[in-house]
């Protein structure tokens, strides 16, 4: 009888064991898909938060207005194999740190049958599908929060020009991105 139970324990102890290094396993990928799901362009490593001067030793120094600097990176750097050539990336630095990332694209045509929408499909495949979006000449924005960053994605035509961004920072260091804005300019004074 004692036999009997030695021989049901070990089977159940390599049952739990097995089913224990199963659990592991499943959790690893999981933790594996999380951070690789938003990493296509990883920027070196470089995260929102750390220090300026890592992104201007890797990338080149910032152009600073305001205490904002910016950095323009050559899109293949930063997001290898995106088909993000004709965007432009930016890091966006506040103060002493990273705030966060731009991209933008504002040359193409409406009409252009070029039109691949590379940032668009960038964006789905990265942060998940934009309702209502289906359609080619879909305007309109998107936000996500994915844990602590703040993803906006906006896309909008005028002048017959698409016009598509995408903001990735976090609660921190979100008005960077408004003080920023090349496209609000400060009145002059009047003498």
């Amino acid at each position: 009888m004692i036999n009997n139970y030695i021989k049901n324990t070990k089977f159940n102890m390599s049952n739990r064991l097995k089913f224990i290094k199963l659990l592991v396993f499943v959790f690893v990928l999981c933790l594996i898909n999380i951070s690789y799901s938003n990493a296509a362009c990883d920027f070196d490593g470089l995260g929102i938060g750390e220090k300026s001067s890592d992104a201007e030793g890797t990338f080149g120094e910032a152009i600073t207005e305001n205490n904002i600097g910016v950095i323009i990176v050559i899109p293949e750097e930063a997001c290898p194999g995106e088909n993000l050539e004709d965007v432009s990336v930016q890091i966006i630095i506040s103060g002493d740190e990273i705030a966060g990332f731009r991209f933008e694209l504002d040359s193409l045509e409406l009409d252009n049958q070029d039109n691949e929408q590379f940032l668009y499909q960038y964006v789905v495949r990265n942060y998940g599908p934009i309702e209502g979006s289906e359609r080619k000449n879909w305007t309109g924005h998107k936000i996500w929060q994915i844990f602590d960053q703040e993803v906006l994605y906006r896309k909008s035509f005028f002048l017959k020009r698409l016009e598509e961004e995408l903001i990735v920072t976090n609660s921190k260091h979100r008005d960077a991105f408004v003080d920023y804005d090349p496209d609000l300019d400060e009145p002059e004074e009047e003498q």
